[in-house]
């Protein structure tokens, strides 16, 4: 395992992109698609159900305002999910 990299993100769909890779991580690494809502330590919930318990919603809104809903961005992360192999 190398060492972290940085990117700058310019634009809105580097940030989607980005948000959708970090919520697919434990799906990766898991090699498991119920990674996505069983994993402890991912946001991916709390995106997905709507709370705001500890991410700002203004952070939320910023990646979520391109998307014509919740229930969108939540198909846009699961997208690969089929590609996965348990």
């Amino acid at each position: 395992q190398s060492r972290y990299k940085s990117v700058l993100v310019d634009s809105l769909t580097q940030l989607m992109v980005l948000s959708r890779y970090i919520h697919r991580n434990p799906i990766e690494y898991f090699q498991s698609k119920e990674a996505l809502n069983t994993y402890p330590w991912s946001s991916f919930h709390e995106f997905s159900s709507g709370s705001s318990d500890f991410i700002k919603d203004e952070a939320k809104e910023l990646i979520l305002k391109d998307f014509g809903s919740l229930e969108d961005y939540v198909e846009f992360v699961k997208a690969d999910e089929a590609f996965v192999q348990k």
